[in-house]
């Protein structure tokens, strides 16, 4: 953005602020595009005086054909006069073009205008007498001089208000004295004619200005609206940054105090198990080993909890690392199935499993069995008494592979489904029946499936159950060599 133009911004807002105040500077686009208006006099201005030396160039090569013709023409006054008028006011305008900054708006303004003016009348006496009537006819100089003129100021004089009808004013105003007083030289015809292009300029060069005004108003919202963007884009940029800053420092915080939590924890539940089994001797009061099995038990809950967050805190900051190998998914699934038989049994849930024979795959088979015992302990937990679980393997038709476990549980209402995937959150129906769990379960899953490249899915229906989907990507799967064709051969004749 030029200088130039954040200044007039700043005094465009600050005038604003001061008309409508602060709530109208926002709400009023209309009310800052007319304050703005009237702060543009110095881009304006700047304009008009960058213009000068063209402008004064393009007259000059007007005037100089008028002053050679004039020399082998009858000589009157209105050439010499004419000549000095133009002359001085072209060569002052330039002058005052190069140094109108070290003077006020105002008197620059005013200065440019009666220099205008001033070489406007010199114009007006060139245009009382042909100079070489033999070679041009006055009346093709009468409407050659507006013409020029015209055309000239509306390119090099539009953008000050004003300035093109203080240089073309002196012409109107000699046509038509000369009309009213009956001194006319010319047909009345061609000096209407005169007068009418004049007054047609006039009208031209003011809806341009007009233009002007309404394209620097326009531009400078412009700017102002982009600098308000990158502004708030750098406000949105470091608020960001700190934002992920403060997650890294959460996710180091909870894996530095699980870490130091399992030393202790440790220890509870190792004293815990000699005190239940009674290793040192019987305990006089039998309430004493249920209690050690109690603090056993909860010790296990913690150690699993503290496990989870430990797990999330190093998937969210990076540092869990894939231990990649060839494996079967259909195994690892089929071992988590029969490690949770027991308990499914326990709640009255049957669990049924689809076995085929899929290629082997590469991944992680210690987070493949965390994902699937999370799945299918989430589907224990919420299936009730008599209901169904079923676990599918397959494959997907783009080649990649897929874990689907499916309940006839109640579903999950839809608007719910975002608040479980986040860490630590729960659902109505696990608040409502006082379920343990730390709501990490799903938002592991999702990390460890993330890490796989893999893609995630919950499809839940009212009265239907919930469905759970992990799909890993075909590049996951590894394609078994081709056979040789006598063994092709041999299998086909057995």
């Amino acid at each position: 953005m030029k200088p130039e133009m954040a200044h007039l911004i700043a005094r465009a807002r600050r005038a604003t602020r001061a008309a409508f105040g602060a709530k109208g500077a926002t709400a009023s686009v209309s009310g800052i595009a007319n304050w703005m208006a009237r702060s543009f006099e110095d881009e304006l201005l700047l304009t008009f005086a960058r213009a000068r030396p063209k402008a004064i160039l393009l007259q000059l090569l007007i005037l100089l054909p008028v002053l050679s013709s004039g020399m082998f023409g009858p000589s009157h006054l209105f050439l010499p006069a004419g000549t000095f008028l133009v002359g001085l006011g072209l060569a002052a305008s330039l002058v005052l073009a190069d140094h109108w900054p070290k003077v006020s708006r105002i008197s620059a303004k005013r200065g440019f205008l009666g220099l205008e003016v001033m070489h406007g009348l010199g114009w007006a006496f060139l245009t009382q007498n042909s100079p070489l009537p033999a070679a041009i006819p006055d009346s093709a100089f009468a409407i050659f001089i507006p013409v020029a003129l015209g055309g000239s100021a509306l390119v090099f004089s539009s953008a000050i208000r004003g300035a093109m009808a203080a240089q073309l004013f002196p012409l109107l105003l000699a046509n038509g004295l000369s009309l009213l007083t009956g001194t006319h030289r010319l047909p009345v015809d061609l000096v209407c004619l005169s007068i009418v292009v004049i007054a047609f300029f006039l009208y031209l060069g003011g809806r341009i200005t007009e233009a002007t005004r309404d394209h620097l108003a326009i531009r400078a919202e412009k700017d102002a609206l982009i600098a308000d963007l990158e502004q708030a884009k750098a406000h949105s940029d470091e608020a960001r940054r700190r934002a992920e800053e403060l997650n890294l420092a959460k996710s180091r915080f909870l894996a530095t105090m699980s870490h130091e939590l399992r030393t202790p924890l440790n220890a509870i539940l190792g004293f815990s198990e000699v005190m239940e089994a009674e290793l040192l001797g019987r305990h006089r009061v039998k309430a004493y080993r249920s209690y050690a099995r109690d603090i056993h038990e909860s010790g296990q809950m913690l150690l699993g909890l503290i496990d989870e967050v430990l797990d999330l805190s190093r998937i969210e900051a990076g540092r869990y690392e894939l231990v990649e190998e060839a494996c079967q998914l259909a195994d690892s699934v089929s071992e988590c199935a029969h490690l949770l038989q027991l308990r499914a049994h326990s709640r009255g849930v049957s669990m049924m499993m689809v076995d085929p024979d899929l290629p082997p795959i590469v991944a992680d088979e210690r987070a493949l069995r965390q994902i699937t015992l999370n799945l299918l302990s989430n589907a224990i937990k919420f299936t009730p008494s008599g209901g169904d679980i079923s676990i599918r393997v397959g494959s997907v038709p783009n080649g990649g592979q897929f874990i689907q476990v499916t309940d006839t549980g109640p579903s999950i209402p839809a608007h719910e489904i975002p608040i479980i995937l986040e860490s630590f959150g729960r659902g109505s129906l696990a608040v409502k029946r006082a379920e343990q769990g730390s709501g990490l379960g799903l938002p592991i899953v999702r990390g460890l499936v993330a890490m796989h490249r893999g893609e995630f899915s919950i499809q839940s229906r009212e009265g239907e159950g919930t469905s759970v989907t992990i799909t890993l990507p075909k590049d996951r799967v590894l394609t078994p060599p081709p056979r040789p064709v006598v063994e092709r051969a041999r299998a086909a004749a057995a």
